[in-house]
């Protein structure tokens, strides 16, 4: 009788042991799950906040051009200088880490740099500006914003 007995409590422990077992490979899948979770929704959030920050970077393009249309030559210096901060750190986008990419943003951030040295010194020196040039760079800046802006909308994370 006690060997029934403690045969049935070793089965019981089995069984215990058992239970145990599916109960902590449940919660490690349900752990991997919920992990995988709030990383697609970081991305998530990420791809909204980078859509938002080339918004804003298309909006900051259009007050430069009315700037340098109006002769507001301070107004646009001081907005250039805003934009080329952010497209600096659009260079960053994680879905957008391409050789490709990263090319044409450095092209484009050399191309305002030069557009605020020339900015800069029609302020300071009373030189001529040649604002079609600046123009053109702000217009390559728009299409490539745009450009971000549908890969963001419209290609996932890998």
């Amino acid at each position: 009788m006690l060997t029934i007995l403690s045969l049935l409590g070793n089965l019981a422990s089995i069984a215990g042991i058992g239970i145990a077992l599916y109960q902590i490979f449940k919660i490690k899948d349900s752990t991997e799950q919920a992990q995988i979770a709030i990383e697609n929704t970081r991305h998530d959030i990420e791809r909204i906040f980078s859509i938002a920050d080339i918004t804003k970077s298309n909006e900051t393009i259009k007050l430069i051009q009315e700037s340098l249309t109006l002769r507001k030559y301070e107004v646009a210096l001081f907005r250039l200088r805003e934009l080329k901060l952010m497209i600096i750190e659009l260079r960053e986008i994680p879905l957008l880490n391409t050789e490709d990419f990263k090319s044409k943003v450095s092209e484009i951030i050399i191309s305002l740099g030069i557009d605020v040295m020339s900015l800069h010194n029609c302020i300071m020196s009373s030189i001529n500006l040649k604002p079609d040039v600046v123009m053109e760079h702000l217009e390559l800046t728009s299409e490539l914003l745009t450009e971000i802006k549908s890969k963001l909308k419209y290609k996932s994370y890998e």
